[in-house]
């Protein structure tokens, strides 16, 4: 019997039914998505930085 706790938090759940609710899963899912901005900020920066660099 593999049975779920349903009060259970998973931050690594992949569907939507175990991803928590509320305030909680709204600022869950809001630095989920400024740590990637800020990756592919980071990533686009470096990428010019090294163009940059080349073109001297």
């Amino acid at each position: 019997m593999n049975a779920r706790n349903p009060y259970e938090y998973n931050p690594y759940a992949l569907d939507d039914e175990t991803r928590p609710r509320g305030v909680k899963g709204l600022f869950d899912q809001a630095f989920g998505m400024i740590g990637c901005l800020a990756a592919s900020a980071a990533l686009f920066f470096g990428m010019i930085y090294l163009l940059g660099r080349a073109a001297r």
